[in-house]
């Protein structure tokens, strides 16, 4: 009888590891997707606000935008907006393989652009030249 207490006793013991050990995998898991997460914000960070070094490297006339330039989206889905503000309805999106052409217009940080929907406004920190 005792024997049959000793091995209940131990595979009592083993199931609580065994949840431990499941609680710690499940926790790694976690840790690992937030680190994926931090990453994927920084680079997008990167591409919003440019680097001042390569700025400097790089000749000015590169990172102008002159009217009739072709524009691509930086995200899948693009808000494609009626008027030069943020809250504007929107007339549709624009993808990233969608090309638009700058009008020559900035307003309140948007661009104007004449893309296939028709003509627009798009917030200039999320387009780039292709």
């Amino acid at each position: 009888m005792k024997f049959i207490l000793i091995i209940m006793a131990l595979f009592s013991n083993e199931m609580a590891y065994a949840g431990v050990f499941d609680g710690l995998r499940e926790l790694r898991g976690t840790i690992s997707e937030t680190s994926n997460t931090v990453k994927e914000a920084s680079e997008l960070g990167k591409q919003i606000t440019p680097d001042k070094k390569s700025d400097a490297q790089e000749p000015a006339q590169s990172l102008e935008i002159k009217s009739g330039d072709l524009l691509q989206s930086k995200l899948a889905k693009l808000k494609l907006m009626r008027d030069p503000s943020k809250k504007s309805p929107s007339l549709g999106t624009i993808s990233k393989s969608d090309e638009m052409i700058f009008m020559g217009e900035e307003k309140e940080g948007l661009y104007k652009v004449s893309t296939a929907e028709g003509e627009g406004w798009v917030d200039k920190l999320l387009v780039k030249k292709p």
